[in-house]
């Protein structure tokens, strides 16, 4: 009697296993079918996925290049739902996170939206619902097309992100994203690269763009010039949590370079994805630098844009040019007040800033500055403390000061395996022989970048004392010299194959007596390997307002630089703005 009671006991066990099993696969086959598995989706997704996301750019120049990218993923993934990640280019709606519930036409056909998701992700509270935030967004429009041909049976999640969303924020959004997802969905980050920059300019702000998204860095990913690192961020959170650490470069190139033009307001491009595979190696010999001249924030510029006008002094400029870079530097000719500064359109040589000056830097994406200058002291002891304290605020290394050549003259940066010493020293009070600090951050393998201040002021030429330092300089093993003082721009040479600028002159000044002090320049530039690439970038200023100069003037300034370097002549088109320089070539 016990064993019939056994037995039953476990017939009947085993019938509960068994119709438990029937009904969680009923359950499964129903939400696969949710998301459209009897569309014609792989059921063994999981083991055929090669990639989690996808990088591609929404400006069309490039439309066929981008429907090529497409197309050469369309086998290694089938994704369930595609989520689209956007700038929001116009800052419409009522949420810094923005998606949409609603089906989408196309000229392929209609692409559904991913309902059941999207609801998911509402109920998260960061991010909100509003179909009419999308009309117009190009960022998402101009890829759906590629979207239903590429993956006909996909539902769509698509996102409008301000560029005020933070990294914090972002972090939350994928960890939700990947948490709803199961593993079946394709992240692509629509985002256009460089913006408004010359071709050559454009070059250097990729350089740092790729290497983040070669190296996985998701905190260099954050300096990228584009525009939108919270969707480039999204991509590298699905590449982390799906193990798809190999980014594939796709394709790169910029609007200049393809229309030959050198001085077009380019946007540059990036498509590449994320796949399964061993990581390719990292890129860590390189690193980019942007140095511009003297900036002065008193006597006119403040006179004519006080309080919180001030960052409207670069409106023609804009906040791209120093952006995207490992190190951005200007010469601050002064110091930095706590409080208000009294109105003066005249002509002291007492400079103090207004405290928005700090704002202003950190706009400009700078991360250093120096502060080795005859007007560094002009607000005493006391004006010098504040200004090192307001820029450490905004992350600003301050390097030097007026008098002396101390351990706070020589600024470090590091990228990968480049590692680069700023040395920055008023030449006008103090001879300090940097040849002993040169040589001592040689034999630590460091490249050295010197920014004296020196040379007589509105003189075009250098001194034979300018020259004499900085050969004295580079025969220490200086990698390049590039100065300021003399509010002009002085001729240049290249001394045992390293570059010397005597003098970027005025980036910022008020100084309009003449063409040449509202004239000056901008040095960026590449260390990779043992090369050296240059871009020479001049500027005008027109009402104290600077911006990039172009055109025939442009050229002719180019001109006039390349005989200084001795260089051969070149076409005056795309690349004339750029000076290659091997290390490997005999001194």
């Amino acid at each position: 009697m016990r064993q019939k009671k056994q037995f039953g006991f476990v017939l009947l066990l085993i019938v509960l296993v068994l119709g438990g099993l029937f009904l969680l696969n009923a359950r499964r086959q129903t939400s696969n079918k949710s998301f459209g598995e009897d569309n014609g989706f792989n059921e063994n997704y999981l083991d055929t996925n090669e990639i989690s996301s996808l990088i591609v750019p929404h400006h069309d120049l490039v439309k066929e290049k981008r429907a090529e990218a497409f197309y050469s993923i369309k086998d290694k993934v089938s994704p369930r739902t595609v989520i689209l990640a956007s700038p929001n280019h116009f800052n419409t709606g009522n949420g810094k996170i923005i998606t949409a519930s609603k089906d989408w036409r196309t000229s392929e056909g209609t692409i559904m939206a991913d309902s059941q998701r999207i609801d998911m992700l509402l109920g998260s509270g960061q991010v909100v619902s509003q179909n009419t935030a999308f009309d117009g967004e190009h960022g998402i429009s101009n890829l759906l097309g590629d979207i239903k041909r590429t993956f006909p049976n996909a539902k769509l999640l698509p996102l409008i992100i301000r560029q005020n969303v933070q990294e914090a924020e972002i972090h939350d959004l994928g960890r939700e994203l990947v948490a709803l997802c199961e593993n079946d969905c394709l992240l692509i980050a629509s985002v256009d690269f460089s913006h408004y920059q010359p071709g050559a300019l454009a070059e250097l702000h990729d350089s740092l763009s790729i290497r983040a998204l070669a190296n996985l860095d998701q905190d260099l990913i954050w300096r990228a010039e584009v525009d939108s690192n919270q969707s480039l961020a999204l991509a590298q959170s699905f590449a982390v949590s799906y193990d798809t650490p190999r980014f594939n470069l796709f394709y790169n190139s910029n609007s200049g370079k393809i229309a030959g033009s050198r001085d077009a307001e380019s946007t540059s491009y990036v498509m590449g994805w994320y796949e399964r595979g061993e990581a390719l190696a990292p890129i860590t010999d390189e690193a980019t630098f942007v140095i511009g001249g003297d900036a002065m924030f008193d006597r006119n510029i403040d006179y004519n844009f006080r309080g919180e006008k001030l960052p409207e002094v670069f409106d023609k400029f804009g906040d791209r040019v120093m952006a995207g870079m490992d190190i951005s530097i200007l010469n601050l000719e002064g110091p930095i007040s706590p409080t208000p500064i009294p109105a003066d359109n005249g002509h002291s040589m007492i400079f103090n800033f207004p405290p928005k000056t700090a704002d202003v830097l950190s706009w400009l994406k700078l991360n250093a500055v120096s502060l080795a200058n005859n007007h560094t002291f002009n607000n005493g002891k006391k004006g010098f403390e504040n200004t090192i304290k307001v820029l450490k605020e905004k992350r600003i290394t301050p390097i030097g000061n007026q008098e002396t050549f101390d351990e706070d003259s020589t600024a470090y940066f590091e990228q990968g395996e480049v590692k680069v010493a700023v040395m920055a020293i008023d030449i006008l009070a103090t001879r300090e022989d940097l040849t002993v600090h040169i040589k001592k951050e040689k034999l630590a393998g460091r490249k050295v970048i010197i920014m004296p201040h020196w040379g007589i002021e509105y003189e075009q030429i250098h001194s034979k004392d300018q020259e004499r330092l900085a050969h004295s300089w580079i025969d220490a093993g200086a990698d390049l010299v590039i100065g300021g003082h003399p509010h002009v721009v002085q001729d240049a040479e290249i001394y045992k194959n390293k570059p010397i600028f005597y003098s970027l002159g005025n980036l910022l000044f008020d100084q309009t007596f003449s063409k040449e002090t509202q004239r000056g320049l901008i040095v960026a530039g590449k260390f990779k390997g043992d090369n050296l690439e240059i871009v020479l970038l001049p500027t005008k200023s027109e009402k104290f307002k600077p911006s990039l100069l172009t055109g025939s003037e442009k050229t002719q300034f180019l001109t006039n630089m390349r005989k200084y370097l001795k260089l051969q002549d070149a076409n005056s088109g795309y690349g004339y703005d750029k000076i290659m320089i091997s290390e490997q070539v005999s001194r």
